[in-house]
């Protein structure tokens, strides 16, 4: 590979790190401020990026397993379970 396609591959991958560590504070933070079903749409909305960074990220990178397609369809998965049963999140509260 040269070291463009390395210097690439290296900025998606620091770029999809900062989405998922924003997704995941702001999961926490929407929790902590009592807004749970919001902090759980967020969540969704993190796994569903997440998704559609390993189907556009070329080659392997540090939160992937060996097929892409397969990683992309249990994050998508697992999201679409969640918002499902995202309307019991209501019943929630931190106190």
């Amino acid at each position: 590979m040269d070291k463009r396609n390395d210097r690439g591959r290296a900025v998606l991958g620091a770029l999809t790190g900062c989405v998922i560590v924003g997704g995941i504070g702001s999961v926490v933070g929407l929790t902590v401020l009592d807004h749970p079903h919001r902090a759980v749409w967020a969540l969704v909305a993190t796994l569903v990026v997440v998704a559609g960074a390993r189907l556009a990220i070329p080659g392997r990178p540090w939160f992937t397993s060996r097929y892409r397609g397969a990683d992309a369809a249990v994050l998508l998965a697992v999201a679409g379970a969640i918002a499902y049963l995202s309307s019991y999140t209501s019943t929630m509260a931190v106190h």
